[in-house]
């Protein structure tokens, strides 16, 4: 029971998480900078108790982590068992090890473009009720396959696209 409460890694991210998730002020008001002010400091200050001795890096690895998909994350967590804080460096070695990996594997970008060839219309509603384009952000009402943004780009640029911003 206490390993699991004195895990460095555990805590470094459970106080990261809520000034990371922090959504920006949408009115100036006493009671936005309040709560603002209470939950950065609050993880500042429980962060601070850590005596980590180099924070920014320790931040920087939690951000690249959380930008990877929940498969390689659970990879990196299986190599990676250890409750000590993780290096930024550690970290990309990691990702750079699962890219040779994955580029040399035969699942590889055939299977993502595979996937999203699939026949998809993709529009977002705005507040506005009118359907915009997500490619060009036009307001004509066209499917994304007579885009023509969509359609200028290159097959791995369309893939990457939709990988990364619509899906």
């Amino acid at each position: 029971m206490v390993e699991k409460y004195q895990n460095p890694r555990a805590l470094a991210t459970a106080f990261l998480n809520p000034i990371l998730e922090l959504e920006p002020n949408q009115v100036a008001s006493a009671s936005c900078l309040n709560i603002l002010l209470d939950t950065f400091d609050s993880a500042f200050q429980a962060l601070g108790k850590l005596n980590i001795n180099d924070l920014a890096d320790v931040a920087y690895s939690y951000l690249l982590l959380s930008k990877l998909d929940s498969e390689t994350k659970s990879l990196f967590e299986n190599t990676s068992r250890s409750s000590s804080l993780l290096t930024y460096k550690e970290t990309l070695k990691f990702i750079k090890e699962q890219a040779r990996i994955y580029s040399m594997s035969p699942v590889n970008a055939r299977s993502i473009v595979n996937k999203v060839s699939k026949s998809h219309n993709y529009f977002v509603e705005k507040v506005t009720s009118k359907l915009e384009c997500v490619v060009c952000a036009s307001t004509k009402q066209h499917l994304i396959s007579q885009c023509d943004e969509f359609s200028s780009m290159g097959r791995f640029e369309k893939v990457k696209f939709l990988v990364s911003d619509v899906i």
